[in-house]
């Protein structure tokens, strides 16, 4: 718990900082930011390892776009 709280506080020490040090307005990237800063092609096989790890066996098709 105290990591946490920890993170979160530099975390918004340094978006603090930059904002000021830069005179730049507040931004927020959104709730999914984080989840899809990677792209695709980086994501699914960390996500894919993961699930092996937890002893899930999974078979991805790619789905049809348009």
């Amino acid at each position: 718990m105290k990591r946490a709280v920890v993170a979160v506080g530099h975390s918004i020490l340094v978006f603090t900082w930059h904002i000021l040090h830069d005179l730049v307005p507040y931004e927020d990237f959104g709730p999914d930011h984080f989840t899809n800063r990677l792209g695709t092609e980086r994501q699914t096989p960390r996500l894919l390892a993961q699930l092996a790890s937890l002893g899930v066996n999974v078979t991805v098709t790619q789905a049809a776009t348009g």
